[in-house]
């Protein structure tokens, strides 16, 4: 069995055209249907949308969706990577948005990423790739790249004579844009205006760009985990979660993150955008920031290098903590919510240096607790030696006074013993009598007997 499907792999290389690389022999299992990189209203609210081609149910547990930037030639660091969860009925779909999503309920959320002018997606479930697709300007699409979107006008994948989706593994062929019927309907009327060309090619590259800051926003850094609990790991689940204040999408592209004390770790960002009134998180599987467990600092510098924000420097990290930007500081909150809010819960801490003088305060206690009992207790073996402590502390009229103590005691002793040998005298005289007698009758009889 091994040799046959050798000899498949070498007799498909030889016919599939040289740029589809081994890892681009899709299993298909579950494909792309549709990606939306924005709507008419924002450039923030993204879907994409998958669909499990089997006829069985699919558990997407340990699935993913990458993302990768249209420069991108290779798929070791992602700019994005979505967990996925659920179960996928058979033959039905699976929506995935951005959290400015408004048009309907997603199985999962992302911060939004997608760039319309180009960039590339991909499924997988562990090393096992199931889909690809790249557009626009990517460099590394199936055969070729699908057409680049415009504002509010999503990529979907075609469908055949049969109404099932067209998998040729050709993202240029399998994939079109969804314009709405009366937007064509629109656009035939337009030959009948009495517009320039100019005008119409501007008409078109604005359409093709998002309404994005071109001045560099104050963007804020909101929050930041480094060190995530079990199971998630710090090479894949770090992350730094930016927020825009502003009232308008921002392009984050020469934007620049750096963590660690002396900056020591940095990351670029490429064909971002940020939404108004957004949060989006840049995790450590995403690009080449990593957070210190012990010390560190975030800093965000714009294009031109200036500083526009950076966080307070923390100390050791617990599991799961997150450093949040909340009431006027920065702070630890148990409660890790990136793409999201800040919800502060303030970890409960013990003060070790109260513990600690505490523990000191009670051993001492217990170890004057024991020196009083054993005091006591020699006390009351050895009066002697206590009424020598005693003359040694109080002088001389201590050591009278105990002595006249001492022989008044002796005097009661002394006449409670004389009265207790008269009362055994008076109480026993009888046993006493016949005593005397019976010794006198017998050294009688040993007289006689001699």
């Amino acid at each position: 069995m091994g040799k046959y499907c050798i000899a498949l792999v070498l007799i498909i290389n030889l016919f599939l055209p040289s740029t589809v690389s081994a890892e681009q022999l899709l299993s298909q299992s579950m494909i792309f249907s549709e990606i939306s990189m924005s709507s008419k209203e924002s450039a923030s609210q993204e879907y994409i949308e998958i669909y499990n081609t089997t006829d069985a149910e699919i558990d997407l547990s340990d699935w993913m969706i990458q993302y990768a930037t249209a420069a991108s030639t290779d798929w070791t660091k992602p700019t994005r990577s979505i967990h996925l969860s659920g179960i996928v009925p058979a033959l039905d779909h699976y929506m995935v948005a951005s959290t400015e999503f408004t048009g309907g309920t997603p199985q999962a959320t992302f911060s939004a990423t997608l760039a319309q002018a180009g960039g590339h997606l991909r499924i997988i479930n562990g090393d096992e790739v199931h889909d690809i697709i790249g557009w626009g300007t990517a460099k590394m699409p199936l055969q070729g790249a699908a057409p680049s979107s415009t504002q509010g006008i999503s990529l979907i994948r075609k469908v055949d004579a049969s109404q099932q989706y067209v998998q040729s593994t050709n993202n240029s062929t399998d994939y079109e844009l969804n314009i709405p019927a009366q937007e064509q309907s629109d656009e035939t009327s337009q030959v009948d205006d009495a517009v320039s060309e100019d005008e119409s090619t501007a008409t078109s590259e604005d359409a093709a760009v998002p309404e994005v800051s071109n001045n560099f926003a104050n963007l804020e850094i909101s929050e930041i985990l480094p060190n995530p609990a079990a199971p998630n790991s710090d090479s894949t689940s770090e992350y730094v979660e930016l927020y825009n204040p502003t009232s308008q999408a921002v392009n984050l592209t020469g934007y620049r993150l750096t963590a660690g004390l002396n900056e020591t770790y940095k990351h670029i960002f490429e064909n971002t955008y940020i939404g108004a009134g957004a949060y989006y998180a840049i995790y450590s599987s995403d690009g080449s920031i990593t957070l210190s467990n012990t010390s560190g600092i975030v800093r965000l510098y714009a294009p031109d290098d200036t500083l526009i924000d950076q966080t307070g420097t923390y100390e050791k990290a617990a599991d799961g903590h997150a450093w949040i930007f909340a009431d006027g500081s920065w702070q630890w909150t148990t409660q890790a919510t990136p793409g999201l809010a800040n919800v502060l819960i303030k970890p409960v801490t013990v003060d070790k240096k109260a513990a600690k003088t505490t523990k000191k305060s009670t051993k001492a206690a217990q170890t004057k607790a024991k020196k009083s009992t054993s005091k006591k207790a020699s006390v009351s073996k050895n009066s002697r030696a206590s009424a020598t402590t005693s003359d040694q502390g109080d002088g001389a009229d201590g050591a009278h006074k105990a002595a006249a103590s001492n022989s008044l005691q002796t005097s009661v002793l002394a006449a409670v013993a004389g009265l207790a040998v008269l009362y055994a005298c008076y109480e026993y005289r009888h046993d006493v009598a016949n005593r005397i007698r019976q010794y006198r009758e017998n050294r009688a009889a040993r007289r006689a007997s001699r």
